[in-house]
């Protein structure tokens, strides 16, 4: 969850990876399932999606944290953390993203005819 001015928000991060940085409306971004938990090169950027808006501004640390977790066990709460670069506007800011997902379908050729067979 995160929280601002005192009301707490679920967000669901949609994850994009990029070679590049600094963060760019007109590179392209790779879909990601989820949070990348090993240490890379590669840089990951996250989309958080509010139930609520959230007012900041940009370059505030965002931190979000797993408040459905039982308190009295010894494990970290933080879900993942990162400073905001812009807000989008849900309607026009997702339409100027450019994310893409690779895809590749398999099959099986049985029988090649030609116009003689």
């Amino acid at each position: 969850a995160a929280g601002a001015g005192g009301k707490a928000s679920t967000p669901a991060p949609t994850m994009l990876e990029d070679l590049q940085e600094p963060f760019n409306f007109d590179h392209e971004y790779l879909f990601q399932d989820a949070l990348r938990t090993e240490a890379g090169g590669e840089v990951q950027w996250a989309i958080v999606e509010a139930e609520h808006p959230i007012t900041s501004v940009d370059g505030a640390l965002l931190i979000a944290s797993h408040l459905d977790t039982d308190i009295n066990l010894n494990s970290c709460r933080l879900a993942f953390y990162g400073r905001l670069l812009t807000d989008l506007d849900p309607a026009e800011g997702l339409a100027r993203l450019r994310v893409f997902k690779h895809k590749s379908k398999q099959g099986q050729i049985d029988r090649v005819q030609d116009a003689q067979t």
